[in-house]
């Protein structure tokens, strides 16, 4: 009842277990995605709340590797909002938190990355000396040829920025000397940033690089990538002092920004149209441009606002959440109430039945001996008063003998005191000069472990086998060896008899069915000429 009961808990506590967790699974891929690629400024603030609670969860289960990860993202989140003095602090708490684990090939991967963020944060903060810090250290534990081709084309657009030109060659063509290890998107950033800084430098294949990088690009149909070759060839150009060729590049760059929408591209494509002419667009690239800062002043202001109310909704989510879970909680200890009922009762009522088979028993024994033998018994003593009838007074006899065997066989047990012994008297009631009986083991068995209905039902199944090695199996010994491991016993039954072809008659049938009641086992084994065997665990 009991193990059956910790299953029926352990599955319904999983089903609910496994819905909570799956939740939270879908809950970090969806807003993983969301902090990829988000579509609104309201989607980070829902997406930055979710990575806040879900690190400081992570926090209190002293999970720092799951704190560090959503560090990160909030890193990530909170530079794209623009929030660039936030994302720093994120990312030195995840570094701080890194501090406290051990070394591994994972937390060197977790401290190359923060590096890098850290390195675009300052770039992004006009803190070149800072960005090129994080970035050598980033480059220092680097070892894939991937990511140093990346770093070190960070490096070098950060000295670009700079107006360094020659040492932002060198890391430029370093990292293109690792293409073979990089996606065609990458090694056509890396080949169009070297042909800009080699124009810098007025060296010859300059125009070459910007031109093969262009053709990856439109191979490839990136977009993004392809305006910044055009606004790249334009400033080539301007450079060269040919400006109908640059104004021809920066309107083409500005068509294909404008079939993107991006506001980000076409303040960029504007801007160089502004150093080439004062036409119109320059007017429309100050609107623009004035538009964009006001964009960003209201996102910043808005994004408090954002987080504010998805807090405020998720508060109250948490407690619908909670409210539905006590509720699902509530149902499974209803079922295991009724499981629970249900089982005792079925248990209770299996063993009153054997009770009353019991008793059963030991009435009709009683019956027998008080009834049927007394009476034989008077009927030989008259007979054999008048010395007559010799043959009626044996075959009496013998009727007598097998309803003092009945009564005996079903007669009551003595199941309180000494079980042992009674049972080893038992079994030596079998021994004869035809049968030698064998009993191993059995003072070693610690009988105050079974109830008296198991003990009962033991002693009744022993003697169904004896009783049915003495009347079919002709065998010469007979050898029962009792086992205690723990607080389970064993005994295993072995005779030398003709055996039989294994059929389950009423005999084996109603032993098998006696100790499946008190929930035991009995195998049986045997064949023709080859003994019987019988293998009892309580």
């Amino acid at each position: 009842m009991k193990p059956t009961l910790s299953i029926l808990f352990i599955c319904l506590f999983g089903v609910v277990l496994h819905i909570q967790s799956q939740q939270k699974v879908d809950s970090l891929t969806y807003y993983y995605q969301v902090a990829s690629r988000p579509e609104s400024n309201a989607q980070l603030a829902k997406a930055y709340n979710f990575y806040k609670q879900h690190k400081d969860e992570s926090l209190q289960k002293k999970d720092i590797e799951k704190a560090v990860f959503d560090l990160r993202l909030l890193a990530s989140i909170e530079k794209k909002m623009g929030l660039l003095s936030d994302s720093e602090i994120s990312s030195v708490e995840a570094l701080e938190l890194l501090g406290q684990m051990e070394d591994s090939e994972k937390i060197k991967e977790n401290r190359i990355g923060i590096y890098n963020h850290l390195g675009m944060v300052y770039r992004s903060l006009d803190n070149p000396s800072k960005a090129l810090e994080f970035y050598n250290k980033s480059l220092e534990l680097v070892e894939d040829e991937s990511s140093r081709a990346t770093l070190l084309n960070n490096i070098g657009n950060l000295y670009m920025d700079e107006s360094e030109y020659t040492k932002a060659l060198v890391y430029f063509e370093e990292a293109y000397t690792k293409s073979s290890h990089l996606g065609v998107k990458m090694t056509a950033r890396i080949l169009d940033n070297l042909g800009l800084a080699q124009s810098k430098l007025n060296q010859p294949e300059a125009l070459q690089n910007l031109l093969e990088a262009l053709s990856i690009k439109e191979n490839s149909n990136y977009v993004p990538g392809i305006i910044t070759s055009f606004s790249h060839l334009s400033e080539y150009y301007l450079d060269r002092g040919d400006r109908e060729t640059a104004q021809d590049y920066a309107n083409k760059a500005l068509a294909l920004a404008k079939t993107l929408n991006n506001p980000q591209y076409l303040e960029s494509t504007l801007s160089t149209l502004l150093l080439l002419n004062g036409t119109p667009e320059v007017v429309q690239y100050k609107k623009l441009k004035d538009s964009l800062e006001k964009a960003r002043r209201q996102a910043k202001d808005n994004f408090e606002y954002y987080r504010y109310q998805f807090s405020e909704q998720q508060r109250l989510y948490e407690e619908s959440e909670f409210e539905r879970q006590r509720l699902i909680m509530i149902l499974v200890l209803v079922i295991m109430v009724f499981a629970a009922v249900y089982f005792i009762g079925r248990i209770k009522h299996n063993k009153e039945k054997l009770q009353k088979v019991f008793e059963t028993e030991t009435r009709i024994s009683k019956k027998v001996h008080d009834e049927v033998a007394n009476d034989v018994y008077q009927i030989m003593t008259k007979l054999q008063a008048s010395k007559e009838t010799e043959e009626v007074l044996d075959h009496l006899e013998a009727v007598y003998r097998k309803t003092r065997d009945i009564s005996k066989e079903h007669s009551d047990i003595d199941v309180e005191h000494n079980f042992g012994e009674t049972l080893m008297e038992l079994l030596k009631g079998f021994n004869t000069e035809e049968v030698r009986v064998i009993v191993q083991n059995i003072s070693k068995v610690d009988w105050r472990l079974l109830s008296n209905l198991q003990k009962t039902t033991i002693y009744r199944v022993l003697q169904e086998l004896m009783v049915n090695m003495r009347k079919h199996s002709k065998a010469s010994y007979a050898v029962l060896k009792f086992e205690q491991k723990g607080k389970r016993i064993q005994i295993q039954y072995t005779d030398n008899g003709v055996g039989t072809e294994l059929c389950k008659k009423n005999g084996l049938r109603n032993t098998e069915n006696r100790i499946k009641s008190i929930k035991g086992s009995i195998t049986f084994e045997t064949n023709n000429d080859a003994g019987f065997k019988a293998l009892i665990r309580i």
